[in-house]
């Protein structure tokens, strides 16, 4: 054992004087270098002894800077269509056909009204003058075509007036073997006037129905002249007159379905009452007849509407 130790003590003081070595090399390293032996000590340092001059600054060591790593591009918008709401629906107008054409004028053919007129002719001389027939009136009619107008003045209650016009007339020329004669024709006039007072109690979408009182009055005139020109009579004086009284139930449809509300079809059925007398007069002597009737109304052919018979009738408002 103690031969081993005597080998090992060479190494450990080698080992002891490179240590220590390491060690002073290591102090010397730490202390600044003094001026060099023999020189002088207050001569001035180097850097005082030469003059400044501009030196240039000292470069500092490149740094790699990381490259710049440019920022995503963002995504572009994604624009999704959305539905357009849908348009508003106009507004649904609820008011019946009836309401629209309140304050509005409807014109229709309200019927052709005959009118009583006698038949007869001037007979006899000038002092004793006669009629043809003289025991009874011959009576014939003269039709009066009547238009109306319509006018609601709210949604219950309408005023209807009306009137029809007709004039007959002219003459009769002869020349017999140099006999000149013009004899006039019989001229007659007639006049129908018609006043009504419709009411709706009534309506739905595209119908009223209504009560109609109303009342026709018409008369007629003509002058018939003697044939005879000598010592002839004086012309004849022939006259009618009609008096119509009643009401009638019924409805008008307007025909708002197909977008003309101001058009209408009217059906009625009623009950009248009538008044007629015809009359012929010459001189001091004069002929009359009277009538009387109470009758419903009546309506035969569908083409009547057209014609303005009986009691169905077109009707356009203005």
């Amino acid at each position: 054992m103690r031969t081993s130790l005597v080998r090992k003590l060479p190494v450990m003081a080698a080992l002891t004087m490179a240590l220590a070595g390491a060690f002073a090399t290591a102090a010397d390293a730490q202390q600044p270098a003094g001026p060099p032996a023999g020189a002088d000590s207050t001569a001035p340092p180097a850097s005082a002894a030469a003059p400044a001059t501009d030196a240039p600054p000292a470069t500092q060591p490149h740094r790699e800077h990381p490259a710049r790593v440019a920022p995503p591009t963002p995504p572009a918008p994604v624009f999704i269509a959305m539905p357009m709401p849908p348009a508003p629906a106009p507004p649904v107008d609820e008011r019946t056909d009836h309401t629209k054409i309140v304050g509005k004028f409807g014109v229709s053919w309200l019927g052709i009204s005959e009118i009583p007129i006698a038949d007869a002719t001037p007979t006899g001389t000038a002092s004793q003058p006669g009629l043809s027939p003289n025991d009874r009136v011959d009576i014939k009619t003269v039709s009066a075509p009547v238009l109306g107008v319509r006018y609601w003045l709210n949604g219950f209650l309408a005023v209807e007036p009306g009137i029809g016009f007709n004039y007959t007339g002219g003459s009769t020329k002869s020349d017999l073997a140099g006999q000149k004669a013009e004899v006039d024709k019989k001229s007659t006039t007639a006049m129908m006037f018609h006043v009504g007072a419709p009411m709706a109690f009534a309506s739905a979408k595209h119908l009223a129905l209504l009560v109609i009182p109303e009342v026709n009055i018409g008369f007629a005139r003509s002058n018939v002249k003697s044939l005879i020109t000598d010592n002839g009579p004086p012309d004849a004086h022939l006259s009618g007159l009609r008096i119509d009284a009643g009401a009638r139930v019924g409805a008008e449809m307007h025909f708002g379905f197909m977008g003309m509300p101001e058009l209408s079809l009217e059906g009625s059925v009623g009950l009248l009452y009538s008044w007629q007398r015809a009359s012929a007069e010459v001189a001091k002597q004069q002929v009359t007849d009277t009538n009387v009737q109470l009758t419903t109304s009546s309506f035969s052919n569908p083409w009547d509407i057209f014609r303005g018979i009986g009691t169905v009738a077109a009707r356009y408002y203005f």
